[in-house]
Formats: structure tokens, C-alpha cells, sequence
């Protein structure tokens, strides 16, 4: 089991499992699988995130299983899952996103995150970079409905990974923190972003 989001509530979280690329909901205290997969049968599904206000609401990096044999992390799709319909809907957070075959390199992302008041989702892309083998990455950030264009917010040079948010601030600002690589020979290191004035352009 990897790359886990927490519930709400604390007593469950989100989790990928096994080999095949399957999110599932588990048990915090026991390990317990509750519910597998959190997707469908359509789509392979990696790195997980509850929404916090909304945790009917699951997003993940997902490939419709059509366009591969085998799960490719650059050809994914930021794909939530909404556990309040039955069965639960499975579509691209972009609603301009093809929810089926016929992968677009303009909408491809993965290790997604949402914001604390489930308003915003930020996450990595090497959609507009010059390499795309997996090498180099951007952070987008995409309103919670995907009703707009994401926003570049970091330049392909800094291969900028993994977004998380910051709680919300007591000054007013809107802060990410992410993987920050300043050349490929280069170690990872933690750097934090305002992101302020792009979360307001987007409202």
C-alpha cells in the first residue's frame, strides 16, 4: 500500500494497492481493505486524494485502461471519483478531457492534490514541456469542478513535483510545498510556493 490520503474523519484512508493499480479505501487502525477499487474497472489509478469538505469526492492519477496494456504514468488524466452517485461516476476532473480512449497529451497529469477548502486542485504535468519521458514537470492548479483551464504555476526547468497545500494561513496567503530538482543530476528538495495570486485569478 502507497501514497495515502487521509479521510476526514481520520479513521480511513485512501490508498494504492497491489500490482494492478487499484485505489482502495482502508482502514486506518486495522489495514482492513473497505472498499476496492475507489475507481472502476475502466481505469488503472494511482496517487489518491480525499477531498477534505467533500470526501464522496476522490481524485487520482488515472490511464483508461484502453489506451495501454500496461499502466504508464505519462499517460494519465487527474480522474475523480464521485462515491455519492451508485454506481460511483468516474470522469476526468477536466471536463474537456476525454472520459474514454484517445489519449491528449494537453490534459495529461498525475499526483494531484486538493486543497483544504476543496475549492482548488493542484498537480504535476509535463503537458507543455520540452521532455516529456517522465523527467521533467510543472504544478498546475485546476478549480475543484475543472470547468476552466488548469494554470501553470512553476517552470518545466524546475522538474517541480508531488504539490501539497498548506493549511489555510492566518495571513490571507494560499501556499503550496513540492518536490523542487534544479537539474537532472540534481538531489530533490522541498521549496514552497504563494500561490496566491494564481487562486484568485481562478475565481
Amino acid at each position: 500500500m502507497i501514497y495515502p490520503s487521509w479521510y476526514p474523519d481520520c479513521e480511513h484512508l485512501a490508498v494504492d494497492v497491489g500490482g494492478s493499480q487499484v485505489t482502495a479505501e482502508i482502514g486506518a487502525t486495522t489495514g482492513a481493505v473497505i472498499v476496492s477499487p475507489l475507481a472502476n474497472d475502466a481505469v488503472w489509478a494511482g496517487f489518491v486524494s480525499v477531498n477534505q469538505t467533500n470526501p464522496n469526492l476522490i481524485a487520482f492519477a488515472g490511464q483508461f485502461i484502453g489506451d495501454s496494456n500496461y499502466y504508464n504514468q505519462d499517460l494519465n488524466y487527474v480522474w475523480v471519483t464521485n462515491r455519492s452517485t451508485t454506481p460511483p461516476t468516474v470522469a476526468p476532473l477536466d471536463r474537456q478531457a476525454p472520459n474514454g480512449p484517445a489519449f491528449l497529451q494537453k490534459f495529461q497529469a498525475r499526483a494531484g492534490w486538493w486543497s483544504p477548502d476543496g475549492e482548488w486542485f493542484a498537480f504535476e504535468s509535463n503537458r507543455i514541456c520540452n521532455d516529456i519521458s517522465g523527467q521533467t514537470y510543472a504544478i498546475f492548479i485546476q478549480d475543484a469542478n475543472g470547468a476552466r483551464p488548469a494554470k501553470q504555476i512553476t517552470d518545466c526547468a524546475w522538474n517541480v513535483q508531488h504539490p501539497k497545500w498548506f493549511p489555510p494561513g492566518k495571513d490571507g496567503r494560499t501556499l503550496l510545498i513540492a518536490a523542487v530538482q534544479a537539474g537532472p543530476d540534481e538531489p530533490f528538495r522541498l521549496a514552497t510556493f504563494d500561490v496566491t495570486r494564481f487562486v484568485g485569478d481562478l475565481h
